[in-house]
């Protein structure tokens, strides 16, 4: 997990490095055709789909204890006004609370990472105003810790790998080389 916030803590360090970097009166680095976005999710889909809530195995039960949204930086390259490819990262999160026959046993904190590749299409455009759609397929690295209560110190950890998505038939951005975007989508980036 350190190694890929690291990883991603030196694209971003690699990306912002033409901003300033550059002193003379020629472009460095052509902001109309690069994009980086941070943005928050709500209702990850990672909640409905891996999650272990209100879920029952045998006798025990695990309910939900906490969860955060979606937090996602990403990457685009625009090929043409209507087309980008790029790559995102997000980072969300899980908490249950594990129950035995009604009582309490322990809690599993689940950190989720995500990495996929994205393709955007700008459909319309006017002035100030865009329109747009964008798919993501990728890979969602699940690194779960269970604490049982009876034994504080035993302390389970895994890992486990699942295909992740994010699908956003429509989404605008308001701006021009700095912008608000908000789109309605449905993945693991949020809703």
């Amino acid at each position: 997990m350190k190694k890929i916030r690291l990883a991603l803590i030196g694209l971003i360090m690699v990306l912002a490095t033409p901003f300033t970097a550059s002193s003379q009166d020629y472009e460095v680095f052509d902001f109309d055709s690069h994009q980086i976005a941070i943005g928050y999710g709500f209702e990850s889909a990672n909640r409905w789909i891996n999650s272990y809530d209100s879920s029952s195995f045998g006798g025990q039960t695990y309910n939900e204890g906490g969860r955060w949204g979606a937090i996602n930086i990403k990457y685009l390259y625009r090929f043409s006004d209507y087309l980008s490819v790029g790559l995102n990262y997000t980072f969300s999160g899980l908490k249950h609370d594990i129950y035995d026959n009604g009582n309490p046993i322990g809690n599993n904190n689940v950190n989720i990472n995500i990495i996929m590749p994205e393709v955007k299409s700008d459909w319309y455009k006017n002035g100030i105003l865009t329109l747009y759609s964008r798919v993501s397929l990728g890979l969602s690295i699940e690194s779960i810790k269970t604490s049982q209560f009876d034994t504080p110190l035993d302390v389970t950890r895994s890992t486990r790998y699942n295909f992740a998505f994010q699908v956003s038939p429509i989404g605008f951005e308001l701006g021009k080389k700095f912008a608000f975007f908000m789109e309605a989508g449905f993945g693991y980036q949020g809703l």
